[in-house]
């Protein structure tokens, strides 16, 4: 799960680590604003910041009139500053051309900056263990700089030590308080990493200021799903507006293992494994797959029948690949539902089916039986299914 800049410095905060002065507006109401600039009346510039799950908001365009998504105002021009993001569309190089809807702003104070740095704490898969990333060239895309990019692995039983801490303020250069500073707060970014189960906790940039302080001005925080079940405080962070419509429809229908993806294809299948090969092989053929949805080996005749219309109700798709493995879950139990889906949707594209396994020949003979008016095509090899279904839509 993703968490918005705001919810995650108000997290950072919470273990101790220094955070600009900062206030989210949830709507644009003149009580609101007015509320918020009291906040920050001894202040002569504020930055304006649009809430979205998505990095490069500065470099961004707001759709409806050009301006980015991070503006740096006179205290006297927040209202409109603000008024220029709510509830418009915000288009970065993380969001693609559609770009994502603005549905809060951050307000936070400018401070003066000497210096900028990037820290990240996050899993590294390939070692399975917990990695802190540092370069002293932050507030950019540090991969363009690989060499001013230091890498530290980090025990998972001991934990970050001072003397790793201490490596990454001599990498910064920094002096005296501000070194001392520095390992402090990485120390803290640590113990928040591990207390959150977060799988990443990113800072760019991490600024030292005039005053020689370090705060970060931006805070990005990646939480593990597969934790959510000791951390019930999680339901407050999640931002619905940020979810896929389709994703939060299959969620309320029981369906968990939805992930919408921006193909025309859409796909259903039993098994993590078989929906990524199938997936796989779509894509090396020329195929794109619409979405990832595993129904599972115990899946009920009701979310069957749930996650058919769900594929089925998608004005982009084009085709549906059904590829299952009967194993619990019966090939004729899925064709039955099938053949009572398919007449009652809106769009009738082509299907192609692949069945295996239990009960795949009898699957097979009710869809052969009604081939002669609905669009399914029966097939035994996997690949001759895609180029089938390819070639039909």
């Amino acid at each position: 799960m993703n968490l918005h800049e705001y919810q995650a410095k108000e997290l950072l905060q919470s273990f101790h680590l220094p955070i600009p002065l900062g206030v989210c507006l949830e709507d644009n109401k003149a009580s609101t604003l007015q509320q918020a600039l009291q906040v920050f009346k001894h202040h002569a510039k504020v930055a304006v910041k649009a809430q979205i799950h998505a990095g490069g908001r500065g470099k961004g365009c707001l759709k409806e009139n050009g301006l980015p998504g991070v503006q740096l105002v006179p205290l006297a021009q927040v209202p409109e500053a603000v008024a220029s993001m709510f509830q418009k569309t915000l288009v970065t190089k993380q969001t693609g051309p559609e770009g994502k809807r603005i549905h809060k702003v951050y307000l936070m104070e400018c401070v003066a900056v000497q210096q900028e740095f990037y820290c990240s704490i996050l899993l590294d898969r390939t070692q399975q263990l917990p990695i802190l990333v540092a370069s002293p060239q932050g507030g950019c895309d540090i991969e363009e700089h690989p060499e001013y990019i230091l890498t530290i692995p980090i025990d998972s039983l001991l934990g970050l030590q001072t003397f790793q801490a201490r490596r990454i303020a001599e990498w910064f250069q920094l002096k005296e308080a501000a070194f001392s500073e520095c390992i402090t707060f990485l120390l803290h970014l640590y113990h928040a990493f591990v207390a959150c189960d977060a799988s990443m906790i990113e800072i760019n940039p991490l600024v030292l200021t005039k005053d020689q302080h370090l705060l970060p001005l931006n805070a990005k925080i990646q939480l593990d799903d597969n934790a959510r079940f000791r951390h019930p405080e999680w339901d407050k962070l999640e931002d619905l507006h940020e979810k896929d419509p389709q994703e939060l429809k299959a969620a309320s229908l029981q369906l968990h293992n939805y992930i919408a993806l921006d193909g025309n294809i859409a796909c259903l299948s039993n098994g993590a494994g078989l929906c990524m090969a199938t997936i796989d092989l779509m894509h090396h053929l020329g195929g794109k797959i619409a979405n990832f949805l595993d129904i599972g080996d115990s899946a009920s005749e009701e979310q069957i029948e749930a996650a058919l219309h769900l594929i089925f109700n998608h004005s982009y798709v084009k085709g549906v690949f059904i590829n299952l493995f009967g194993g619990t879950l019966a090939c004729d139990q899925v064709a039955k539902k099938l053949l009572q889906v398919l007449p009652n949707v809106s769009r009738v594209v082509p299907v192609v089916v692949r069945f295996k396994g239990n009960r795949a020949q009898e699957g097979k003979s009710l869809l052969d039986q009604k081939q002669n008016h609905l669009p399914i095509f029966v097939m035994e090899d996997t690949e001759q299914a895609i180029k089938t279904l390819l070639q039909k839509t």
